[in-house]
């Protein structure tokens, strides 16, 4: 029996996408895209300046945006 929480089923699903693509990442950048993946449902947005990071997070549909 499967006795994980939502928490914990959030975390594998993201830690399994995560995966699929892990070389296309560095470890800070797998980080933020593995938490936002985490809280994806509540998230407003996720904000950065690295363009590969607000890249990655829209192809997992992640909504995102850019300081000016």
């Amino acid at each position: 029996m499967d006795r994980a929480g939502p928490l914990e089923q959030r975390e594998s699903i993201g830690i399994r996408e995560l995966r699929q693509h892990a070389s296309r990442y560095v470890a800070l950048d797998a980080t933020h895209l593995a938490s936002a993946l985490l809280v994806r449902e509540e998230l407003d947005v996720l904000l950065s300046y690295d363009q590969r990071l607000l890249d990655a997070a829209q192809e997992y549909g992640i909504p995102t945006a850019a300081p000016v």
